[in-house]
């Protein structure tokens, strides 16, 4: 539970302090958790329950830079818990800490998340551009290993073999059904060969699947010169 009976914003009631955080959550409000969150923290500096709400939102934000800092002093106060510190390198990887993610990853010590570890270390050296090292990492996975299929997929794209990629890229999409992610790879391996027609259809399903899925965000609208669906950048959202 995050504790309760400190002073809280005048728009949370004493002691519903938990739901209030959870709704926002569930809702994807994470600004609004982590404003009632960091008012939180400043009368339990050490909660980790706090502490581990605080960093999810950061990272569901896309906030890395705090999510990583959180999940630091999280590592430090809770130094057996590894499934922190996988949180800590994930953070510290979208950040663009290549070096501190790596030294966190030598220090998780639980085999069970010994793939895990190896798939970080894997996507650390792909944004680092050192593909012969990922590839070193990802063949010591075992192949039915979690987003193993899309990160071939991604290696074969960064070597220019984008007809293998695509392969992979479909193939998981098969497995796993539609995700925007996979849909937008493949029309990026369309358009690395050059096939626009293909890559423009599928991204034209991504914004119609947006608008569809998820009007809140509108990612498309009508203009009123009637010239139809037009897209509109919504940034990097998480939901998309």
């Amino acid at each position: 539970r995050v504790a309760a009976g400190s002073m809280v914003p005048p728009q949370v009631r004493e002691g519903e302090m938990t739901r209030v955080v959870y709704n926002h959550i569930m809702a994807h409000q994470y600004d609004q958790a982590v404003k009632i969150l960091n008012n939180e923290l400043q009368n339990f500096p050490t909660s980790r329950c706090c502490l581990s709400l605080l960093g999810y939102c950061y990272y569901h934000m896309q906030d890395f830079q705090n999510a990583q800092q959180i999940y630091g002093q999280l590592t430090q106060a809770c130094p057996d818990s590894d499934e922190y510190k996988i949180y800590h390198v994930q953070s510290l990887m979208k950040a663009g800490l290549y070096e501190d993610a790596l030294q966190v990853c030598t220090m998780v010590e639980n085999p069970d998340f010994g793939e895990r570890v190896m798939l970080l270390q894997a996507a650390i050296s792909y944004e680092q551009d050192e593909v012969q090292l990922a590839r070193s990492f990802l063949d010591q996975c075992s192949p039915q290993a979690e987003e193993r299929q899309v990160f071939e997929g991604a290696l074969f794209w960064k070597e220019k073999r984008h007809a293998e990629a695509m392969k992979q890229f479909t193939e998981a999409m098969n497995t796993v059904g539609y995700q925007p992610d996979l849909a937008y790879n493949v029309a990026l391996c369309y358009y690395s060969t050059k096939q626009y027609g293909p890559a423009l259809k599928h991204i034209a399903e991504i914004i119609e699947r947006g608008v569809r899925d998820h009007p809140e965000l509108s990612v498309g609208a009508f203009d009123e010169g009637g010239c139809g669906l037009q897209a509109r950048s919504v940034g990097n959202t998480a939901v998309l």
